[in-house]
């Protein structure tokens, strides 16, 4: 468990999985239209991301409160901070870095392959267990109701992908299809399958009754004590847990001002079975209302010894069956539907859904984007996304090209720069590309 406990602390203190990623929706980007629809072509007939350096994306998110709903004055206000939150409530965060991508057109068709790495995990808590914490169990407000901690837990994932894709070009460029095979190298994991919790106390004689039940699997731990060899990323080590997926998509054109597109990603898992642990606890309740007078006057024990034995039966109650069975994780699959309109060569809007699992959970989102070509050199965007349908954020970005070289900044939540303490989802992106021969099917913007 301190394990476990130690990756928890290294990816809570991430700066910066969460909101969409909007710079997906660039046609100016290729590795990045892949990310999100393997039917989409770059406009060159080459484009290559610079090894190690060449993508970096960083995004964290609270769907709970923001800093200034509880730190007011320098103070903590916890009947505040309460009330911001659901009662289900996630800290998400990710991290993807590009190693390499490579895209090559043969007319109609374009091929590519890359590798990446990635860091997922999704932290989630119950409003009942703050209330709990912050007001007690004897609190009116709590009282003679069951405080659910049902789905607190944590899962976290870190693995390499190496993809192998391509997508062709239909109908005289109406329509395009496309799709990405995928291999998996699992490093570590930790997987919360299932966990409930509850307490209850009674009003007429305040016995508290506790229930609960988990499942929790894990694996790869043991390698964050030593130091990681580079060669456990890479994707077909020998030390890495097997997983294989597909990414699907398309993307249709009735007219050239009007494009639809569709596609779902990240659809497969890792089997996991190197290094394995499982914490298995079926469910249990007890009920406590508390020892009589007597059994201290009358006991030979002490009040200390007696309320340890207690403390010892509710341990073994509670203790959780270990086991190194292997075990299979989905991928934190990814759906898009989105439309594009052309107002001009220089010019688009494109508004999307977006439907985004992590760990079993999902989290819905609408927004549009606006961007603008100022020539061939500089593409400017922004928009408004609605993060899991209530939280409302700002994505702005801009990409540079100078010669073969393009580079692309952008942010999803551009609020987290300017007002921090607002902000409940912060995200970063640095891309490097490089680009070769123009597309003479593709009209490039002048």
């Amino acid at each position: 468990m301190k394990k476990l406990i130690i990756l928890l602390a290294i990816v809570c203190s991430l700066e910066g999985l969460g909101q969409v990623n909007t710079f997906h929706f660039s046609d100016w980007s290729g590795m990045s239209q892949w990310n999100y629809n393997p039917a989409l072509q770059s406009k060159e007939k080459v484009f290559v991301y610079v090894p190690v350096i060449s993508g970096l994306h960083v995004s964290t998110g609270h769907t709970g409160f923001a800093y200034e709903d509880g730190i007011q004055n320098k103070t903590v206000n916890f009947s505040s901070l309460i009330d911001g939150l659901d009662q289900k409530n996630h800290l998400l965060n990710e991290i993807n870095t590009t190693l390499f991508a490579l895209g090559v057109k043969f007319g109609k068709v374009q091929l590519r392959t890359g590798v990446s790495t990635h860091m997922e995990s999704r932290l989630s808590y119950t409003k009942d267990l703050f209330e709990l914490a912050w007001k007690g169990n004897g609190h009116p407000d709590v009282i003679n109701r069951r405080l659910s901690m049902d789905g607190t837990g944590f899962s976290s994932t870190l693995y390499t992908s190496f993809f192998l894709g391509g997508s062709v070009s239909l109908l005289e460029d109406k329509l395009n299809l496309g799709i990405n095979g995928k291999f998996f190298n699992g490093l570590a994991t930790v997987y919360t399958e299932n966990n409930t919790f509850g307490l209850r106390t009674s009003a007429d004689d305040y016995t508290v009754t506790v229930d609960g039940t988990f499942d929790v699997r894990t694996s790869g731990l043991n390698s964050l004590k030593d130091t990681m060899e580079y060669s456990q990323f890479l994707p077909f080590s020998a030390d890495g847990n097997r997983g294989f997926g597909v990414d699907l998509g398309f993307t249709y054109s009735p007219t050239e001002k009007f494009t639809v597109e569709a596609s779902a990603t990240n659809l497969g898992s890792i089997n996991w079975s190197q290094d394995t642990e499982g914490y298995k606890l079926n469910e249990q309740e007890i009920a406590y209302s508390g020892f009589e007078l007597d059994q201290f006057l009358l006991a030979s024990d002490s009040t200390e010894s007696a309320i340890e034995q207690f403390a010892d039966s509710i341990t073994d109650l509670f203790t959780p069956e270990e086991n190194s069975d292997n075990f299979s994780t989905k991928m934190n699959r990814n759906i898009f539907l989105a439309g594009t309109i052309n107002f001009s060569k220089k010019s688009k809007a494109t508004v999307f859904f977006n439907s985004r699992n992590s760990f079993g959970e999902t989290f819905n989102s609408l927004g549009g984007v606006y961007s603008k070509n100022f020539g061939r050199t500089l593409q400017l965007r922004g928009g408004l996304q609605l993060f899991n349908m209530k939280d409302m954020l700002i994505p702005v970005g801009l990409i540079v090209n100078v010669g073969p070289v393009q580079l692309g900044l952008h942010t999803d939540n551009v609020i987290s720069v300017i007002q921090r303490e607002k902000a409940k989802y912060v995200s970063g992106m640095f891309s490097i590309g490089l680009r070769f021969g123009k597309d003479e099917r593709v009209k490039i913007t002048d």
